[in-house]
């Protein structure tokens, strides 16, 4: 008798208990990616406070806790490569949730390359920054609104432009638009990305550097000075260039009409051990210039300056 009292006595405030009238009700619900057509977000860790307890999400985005106490609950979901979300209710029944994770926009690939290019008109090089970047969404790149870099040892802060591809960002900055006298001061100088997605979530990457500008430009020998040669095979030919890193040469070919420049081909890939090419496609009558870049692993160049003839 006296046992059959202390049992039946015994307190069941434990939220796991069954047998706590409090503790009857569950909670299940749905966690799925933020935009339609919505998937399951799977293996997201499931919090639910205060009762302190966790549970991870299905292959189907689903999760279950059983034994709730009923009041005021926190629900907050998380999960790898998505923003966490928490949502709170006042939970009196039993109740099934559907929770949307915004993914976090990512950078792919990050380029900062240099240009030297050298003229005859006019006299001074000119030099402009390369950036090219490729951002990813969980959401699809077509989330990606926008992508600025800053310099931060300049104090400089600027927008790169959407490409036509989605999530590929770009820009081409001249010399004079830097807050700099010489593009070399940008070596050593560290630049910071911050990619933004449409409903504002923004993923921040540093650390990235400008790697190379390559001074030394080829040198021209032939064809020059509107020199006369036969459209069907032209031969190109600069001055050797040595350098210690590794490199190739490219070759452009434009046309000349009317004071138009149409680039006919571009040429890459040429050995650095080279200093001619022969050229066969066949080149109808008329007037052409032609430059050769040096381009570096990286893709910093370094042009020539121009040099023309014409086919007869």
């Amino acid at each position: 008798m006296v046992l059959s009292a202390c049992v039946s006595d015994a307190p069941h405030d434990n939220p796991m208990d069954a047998q706590n009238g409090n503790a009857s009700l569950s909670l299940s619900g749905k966690v799925l990616t933020y935009y339609p057509p919505f998937h399951p977000v799977e293996g997201t860790e499931v919090i639910l406070w205060p009762e302190n307890r966790f549970a991870v999400c299905d292959d189907q985005g689903n999760f279950t806790f059983k034994h709730v106490t009923a009041g005021h609950i926190q629900i907050m979901a998380r999960a790898e490569g998505f923003a966490p979300d928490t949502i709170a209710l006042e939970l009196t029944t039993s109740q099934t949730v559907i929770m949307h994770l915004d993914g976090l926009p990512d950078l792919q690939s990050v380029a900062i390359r240099s240009h030297h290019v050298s003229q005859w008109f006019p006299v001074e090089d000119t030099y402009y920054l390369e950036i090219r970047v490729r951002a990813t969404d969980p959401d699809g790149n077509g989330d990606v609104q926008a992508i600025y870099y800053s310099i931060p040892a300049l104090d400089f802060v600027d927008t790169l432009e959407a490409q036509a591809q989605a999530g590929e960002y770009a820009k081409v900055i001249p010399e004079n638009k830097l807050p700099l006298n010489s593009l070399s001061q940008l070596i050593g100088k560290t630049f910071d990305f911050t990619v933004i997605d449409q409903p504002g979530l923004r993923t921040r990457s540093g650390g990235y550097f400008l790697p190379r500008i390559v001074q030394q430009t080829p040198q021209l020998i032939a064809p020059v000075g509107l020199e006369k040669v036969s459209g069907d095979t032209i031969r190109f030919e600069w001055q050797n260039v040595y350098l210690n890193y590794d490199f190739s040469f490219k070759i452009e070919l434009f046309q000349i009409n009317l004071g138009v420049f149409t680039l006919i081909t571009a040429i890459e890939d040429i050995p650095s051990t080279e200093s001619s090419y022969v050229f066969t496609g066949g080149l109808p009558s008329g007037q052409y210039f032609w430059r050769v870049y040096i381009v570096d692993e990286f893709g910093d160049t370094s042009g020539s300056k121009e040099a023309a003839f014409q086919v007869p």
